[in-house]
């Protein structure tokens, strides 16, 4: 196998996962999470304001 062959082979092999990572985005997005409980959006909003506190902690 020369070089030529060897790239164009890693390349088709990229091509086609970056195909499948995309189509598993798009399918991710109009089929995956459903909407939120207002716990979970409220866990998450708590878990922010944590986290940036701890982010101007640092920062200071």
């Amino acid at each position: 196998m020369d070089t030529a062959t060897y790239f164009e082979m890693i390349l088709s092999i990229l091509i086609w996962l970056t195909f499948a990572t995309l189509i598993l985005i798009f399918m991710y997005m109009f089929h995956g999470k459903g909407e939120e409980s207002e716990a979970q959006a409220a866990s998450k909003s708590r878990l922010i304001r944590r986290l940036e506190k701890v982010s101007w902690a640092l920062i200071l």
